[in-house]
């Protein structure tokens, strides 16, 4: 694919990130959690929400000059990882467990 389709199927997963790291830090940190309290901590980072905020900046501006078919590839792409990502997150939250 290329660089718009590359960065729209990454977007999904570091913009989530950042949004779940902010909200759980808002909720407060597990004090007798440290390795829970460290993950919360990075993606609650002024350091990872500037990634996000410059990757989909970065995806919205290549956007603009992409042609038609490449814009389409790139909201497939954005669409199908977001709904990935709602996947990953709700398997964790409901405890899912594989067989494998």
């Amino acid at each position: 694919g290329t660089v718009g389709e590359t960065a729209a199927v990454i977007l999904p997963c570091s913009w989530g990130y950042a949004e779940i790291g902010q909200a759980l830090y808002a909720q407060g940190t597990p004090k007798d959690q440290p390795l829970y309290t460290r993950w919360i901590e990075t993606y609650n980072s002024q350091e990872f929400a500037d990634i996000a905020d410059w990757l989909r900046g970065f995806v919205d501006k290549h956007a603009e000059t992409a042609g038609t078919s490449e814009k389409e590839t790139m909201e497939r792409a954005f669409r199908i990882s977001s709904q990935y990502e709602y996947m990953f997150w709700d398997a964790a939250w409901r405890m899912e467990e594989w067989p494998v």
